[in-house]
């Protein structure tokens, strides 16, 4: 029956992308996310329906899009000279560790976050573009969060929609990406354009950020916190209101020492960031990350996806800190977009990727000082403001995660070229003197 639902609905929706470039996009967003082929137990669980979907999005753009003469914005050229650099450590990568295998689907990633810029043209559709990406996690998460509610969770151990140990199905990257969600649904609670002043899409917002705290919590991973306190010292810096925040906080703090926590097993594992020496996991990857800079600097250029896979790293140190059983353990994985990115692409693919990250904050940063003390571009102040912490979010829960090539990053950094352009291109509309109608 599920298998049967998850078809009607995929062809409804694969049909109406055909007329309408915009709804084949957010199609493919969906199932890029959500991976319905996974939950289907026949029909469409074999196809690959993601292409499908691809395919449907460029034909319908190409019969149907807007294709006028536009500006090119550097990131989308440096997107452009990414694909392509991962193409070729691909290419020259050590057969052994089966390269292709991760770039077939990171490169989809990459190259599919160059086309959305091109369809996602106004604020209507970048918030739908968000709420499909809201929507999307929390069919994951909403799992997670009702049996984290109801007393269950546990690292490892909170079983949520999906397959295997990756993407949403992995504790951490779930974490980190419900941590991401918590601005965007601040924004979208405030300035939805789509549900103006619904009381209805309010409740159902603030239920969803209720729903993926208590995933967080249930996912019971350390980089659930930290990205958790990161947020919410943005936000504290932030206020007009410091004292009686930090008046909150203070009280807060407080309850949760009574409380006693390090004799429960969340309390455990969270009070375990600050004994990383002893923790084999976080000791562990800091092994890693000193290999991923020596093999860097022999392999400049890059190892290819998945080069981890040929470190050997000893099973303890010097001080007596058993990392592992045995003596050698290959191929200890990354757990840092930073090392994931040196290690697989070298310095130039680095350079170019934390370009890419950092123009896009510097993009942000223009937006939000053209529409400070604006009172008609209020929106836009409160969207470049909740993107940036929400970029910023997961990058600070991927530097204990490898993320690097996963959908959400890159999704958030179209999503501001699309803005960009709608600012660039209104500006010329109106012939406002903002500085994204400068050439940048």
């Amino acid at each position: 029956m599920r298998g049967a639902f998850l078809t009607i609905v995929l062809s409804y929706l694969l049909l109406l992308g055909l007329s309408y470039p915009f709804a084949a996009l957010l199609t493919y967003v969906w199932i890029d996310i959500v991976r319905p082929q996974a939950l289907a137990y026949s029909l469409i669980n074999d196809m690959p329906i993601s292409m499908v979907a691809a395919v449907v999005s460029l034909l319908s753009y190409m019969i149907k899009g807007e294709r006028q003469k536009e500006k090119i914005f550097t990131v989308v050229y440096l997107l452009i000279f990414f694909a392509a650099w991962i193409t070729y450590t691909t290419v020259n990568a050590d057969p052994g560790i089966e390269s292709w295998l991760k770039w077939d689907w990171a490169f989809k990633v990459v190259i599919f976050s160059i086309f959305v810029p091109f369809v996602i043209r106004s604020q209507v559709q970048i918030e739908a573009f968000l709420l499909v990406i809201i929507l999307s996690v929390t069919t994951i998460s909403f799992t997670a969060g009702v049996k984290a509610a109801l007393g269950g969770g546990g690292y490892g151990f909170l079983a949520v929609m999906g397959t295997g140990n990756s993407g949403l199905s992995e504790g951490s990257t779930l974490a980190t990406i419900c941590v991401m969600l918590l601005p965007i649904l601040h924004y979208l609670y405030n300035h939805s354009i789509i549900f103006p002043d619904n009381k209805i899409f309010k409740a159902l917002i603030f239920a969803i950020a209720i729903v993926n705290i208590f995933a967080i919590i249930g996912t019971f991973a350390r980089t659930g916190l930290i990205a958790s306190a990161f947020l919410l010292l943005l936000y504290f810096f932030r206020s007009k209101h410091k004292w009686a925040m930090a008046l909150v906080l203070v009280i807060a703090f407080a309850g949760i020492q009574q409380m006693d926590l390090g004799g429960t097993a969340w309390g455990e594992r969270m009070l375990s960031i600050g004994t990383y020496q002893q923790d084999s996991s976080a000791s562990g990857r800091i092994v890693v990350w000193k290999w991923t800079v020596n093999y860097a600097i022999e392999h400049p250029l890059g190892g290819g996806f998945d080069s981890f896979k040929l470190n050997k790293i000893s099973g303890g140190s010097d001080a007596g800190v058993v990392y592992f059983e045995g003596p050698v353990l290959r191929g200890k994985a990354f757990h840092n977009i930073v090392f994931e990115v040196l290690g697989e692409q070298g310095f130039v693919g680095l350079i170019v990727y934390l370009t890419i990250l950092a123009m896009t904050f510097l993009n942000l940063r223009k937006i939000r000082r053209d529409a400070r003390g604006k009172p008609d571009l209020v929106w836009s102040y409160d969207l470049a403001t909740r993107l940036r912490d929400a970029l910023a979010v997961v990058l600070v829960g991927g530097m204990f995660i490898g993320i690097a090539y996963q959908c959400y990053i890159f999704y958030l950094v179209v999503i501001v070229v699309s803005f960009e352009r709608l600012i660039y291109n209104e500006s010329k509309k109106f012939n406002l003197n903002i500085s994204h109608a400068k050439k940048y």
